[in-house]
């Protein structure tokens, strides 16, 4: 009869319960396929024990603390911050917003930007990383400027002393050329900004 199918569909539901997820949802399925209507299968699920497993407390920002922890580590060690050169290639209207960026997502590792005067070409961008000293770069200027220049300021960069090189923007089409010509990482909004800062640290040696 009706009564006796309900029963043995609670009675399966019930048998399944403490299993899987996926095992119990296969025989709330089953249940219903089989004629057992909303009441009957909810009667057979109400005592079953709540799962819910507690989420640790987590900041969003904790990460990168502990990067900026690592720093200042490292500058009461040496006496300095892990940097970078910030390359403003062209004028002023080329290269401030991308600098600015640059500046701020580097430093929210810990990673001080060193901003250089303007590089209106690839000798002086040269001169300019010679004198600040450092072996990590970043290339700072607007689209049209990249397309005509990139190549050539990384380049000379990296056949000068520079071993790692980025650049403040997506590279779109031209990716491919830009690497070729040395360019090893871009940065922009939205990519995964811990996991470039800390590959950063772990080139500085700031990181193991």
């Amino acid at each position: 009869s009706g009564g006796q199918a309900d029963a043995a569909l609670v009675d399966a539901i019930k048998a399944n319960r403490e299993k899987t997820n996926g095992e119990l949802t296969a025989s709330v399925v089953a249940a219903a396929e089989l004629g057992a209507d909303m009441k009957t299968v909810a009667n057979a699920l109400q005592d079953k024990p709540a799962q819910i497993t507690a989420l640790a407390p987590h900041r969003l920002a904790e990460a990168f603390e502990g990067l900026r922890d690592a720093s200042d580590a490292w500058l009461a060690k040496t006496g300095k911050r892990p940097a970078i050169f910030l390359v403003n290639m062209g004028t002023a209207a080329d290269y401030t917003a991308r600098m600015t960026f640059a500046k701020n997502y580097f430093e929210a590792g810990g990673i001080e930007g060193v901003v250089s005067a303007d590089s209106p070409n690839p000798e002086a961008a040269v001169e300019a990383c010679r004198k600040a000293g450092l072996k990590h770069a970043i290339l700072c200027s607007s689209d049209a400027f990249y397309s005509e220049q990139a190549e050539a300021f990384a380049k000379a960069l990296k056949s000068n002393g520079v071993e790692c090189l980025y650049l403040a923007g997506k590279p779109g089409e031209h990716e491919s050329r830009y690497r070729e010509a040395g360019i090893d990482h871009f940065i922009f909004a939205g990519d995964q900004t811990l996991e470039t800062l800390q590959v950063a640290l772990k080139n500085m040696g700031v990181l193991n």
